[in-house]
């Protein structure tokens, strides 16, 4: 860039028993409180807390919605799995992402076992089983609407934000970072989008960001024709996520491959924000 659910969450219980042999889960968060959970307005239920981060068991959303939902966590792969009739999820503890029903949905927050239950995100259990809920004030309110799994696939994002930006900032991560981190491919979607939002200073859509050429060419690989490689899987898979709220570059606007460009320009004359992989990312401070 110039200047200018199988959830493989397999712990193999059924959540109505609650038994099971649990793995060791050390890599996985501790509980460090409790949340009320309101069902329909009235306080029938308890969750957990990470910080200020809720979460909600599945023994829960079980009675709440009517549900079959069972884990298991493999010590073995790390990974863990919840699955029900119609649903497979499952997140190796070293992914940001969970596979649901082979799409995909943000989860840094990974999942809580205490006292053998399994608790998942509120707001990623919201979102798969598409029902209304909210976290507010550190209590959990659900309705208890007739749970639907979704199923967020590449052509769930297209119709939510739009198959010529996912098509585009598909090939833009690709193109600028293939063989990264997840965590670098997220960021260099975060830097286009961050100009999208900034119309003051940048084009207003994704694709007038990545082909923009005032005062000079903004990313080579527009020239070069790398642009128009093929995604693959990752690169796709990061850009449905930075579009859904995975921010690994925070404010930044620029980035540079240290193996590929000078970096006297940006360090000069915008702020240094994060790195991750190869590329650094950068911030213009407008008016500083």
């Amino acid at each position: 860039m110039k200047k200018g659910f199988s959830f493989i969450l397999v712990l193999a219980v059924l959540v109505s028993m609650g038994s099971g042999a649990f793995a060791d889960s050390a890599a996985l968060p501790t509980a460090d409180g409790t949340v009320r959970i309101y069902i329909d307005g009235i306080l029938r239920e308890r969750g957990v807390s990470v910080g200020n981060v809720t979460y909600i068991s599945l023994d829960t959303l079980n009675r709440v919605y009517s549900l079959g939902l069972k884990y298991e966590y493999s010590k073995r792969t790390a990974t863990m799995t919840v699955s029900d009739e119609g649903l497979d999820i499952s997140q190796p503890l070293e992914h940001i992402y969970m596979d649901v029903n082979g799409g995909y949905i943000y989860n840094k927050d990974l999942f809580v076992i205490s006292s053998g239950r399994c608790y998942i995100p509120t707001e990623v259990a919201i979102r798969i089983l598409s029902v209304r809920g909210e976290v507010k004030d550190g209590c959990v309110y659900l309705r208890s609407d007739k749970a639907v799994y979704s199923s967020p696939d590449k052509e769930y994002y297209e119709a939510k934000y739009g198959k010529d930006n996912i098509n585009w900032l598909s090939r833009l991560i690709y193109a600028e970072a293939m063989n990264q981190p997840m965590e670098c491919l997220i960021a260099v979607g975060n830097v286009v989008l961050n100009r999208v939002a900034d119309p003051k200073h940048y084009p207003s859509t994704v694709k007038d960001v990545i082909f923009d050429d005032v005062p000079v060419v903004q990313f080579e690989v527009t020239t070069t024709g790398g642009i128009y490689l093929e995604p693959d899987t990752n690169s796709v898979i990061a850009a449905c996520l930075a579009y859904d709220g995975a921010n690994f570059g925070e404010d930044s606007t620029f980035f540079l491959n240290l193996k590929e460009g000078d970096a006297s320009w940006f360090e000069a004359e915008l702020r240094f924000v994060c790195a991750y992989g190869n590329l650094d990312f950068y911030a213009m401070d407008w008016g500083k």
